[in-house]
């Protein structure tokens, strides 16, 4: 069985490296990817798979380093490894910048939020709070290493997360549902001295932590 990553290995984003050339129809390509290989229709139309790799297709044209073999395993729980846990792991250690101690606040709990919590805990944050409208996700978030969960149909997601840092906020909030209603979570409403200081927030003079479509 075969993972396909977003990321090649050796540092290459497929189709967005700094060395890249343009290929027909202004398509990005890799640095040593051969022109004559792009993959087109008769008509001409070049092909692009979705973020570099496609989706519900028999075959697919990626590069080998995006390859992966794992031992016979789920295909349901391995394929989260492509994309799910390198999207949440991701946003909470790089893009969130999750350190030792920091509280951090996860709104939503599938795939990619539950990878997000996984890297906060590996990180060192000490409060982790998973937010998510399904008891049974918040019990599963636990066992990810969430500190605390927030059943946001029982109660105010905000006051809860304030309530639960001491009433100063998360120090980073990452929203992996991708909808207006949670994004508008992850935004506060904080006041100036409660704004995290990782998140989507305008107001906050930080890098984004939102990662979208955990559903």
């Amino acid at each position: 069985m075969l993972i396909m990553s977003l990321l090649v290995v050796g540092g290459l984003v497929a189709g967005c490296s700094s060395d890249s050339d343009d290929g027909p129809g202004g398509v990005s390509l890799p640095k040593g990817f051969p022109r004559s290989e792009v993959p087109l229709l008769t008509d001409g139309t070049v092909l692009t798979p979705a973020l570099g790799i496609g989706a519900f297709a028999e075959k697919t044209l990626v590069a080998a380093g995006q390859c992966t073999k794992v031992p016979r395993a789920d295909a349901a729980a391995v394929g989260l490894l492509g994309c799910g846990v390198m999207a949440g792991f991701g946003a909470a250690v790089n893009t969130g910048g999750v350190g030792r101690g920091d509280s951090v606040a996860v709104i939503g709990c599938g795939g990619v939020g539950n990878a997000a919590i996984a890297g906060a805990a590996l990180a060192g944050a000490t409060t982790i709070v998973a937010v998510d409208v399904d008891d049974r996700k918040l019990e599963g978030a636990r066992r990810f290493g969430a500190t605390h969960t927030v059943n946001s149909r029982e109660q105010d997601p905000v006051e809860a997360i304030r309530a639960l840092t001491g009433g100063h906020g998360a120090d980073v909030v990452i929203e992996a549902v991708g909808r207006p209603e949670t994004y508008g979570i992850s935004r506060g409403p904080w006041s100036s001295s409660e704004c995290p200081r990782r998140t989507s927030s305008s107001r906050c003079r930080s890098s984004t932590s939102s990662v979208a479509a955990d559903r």
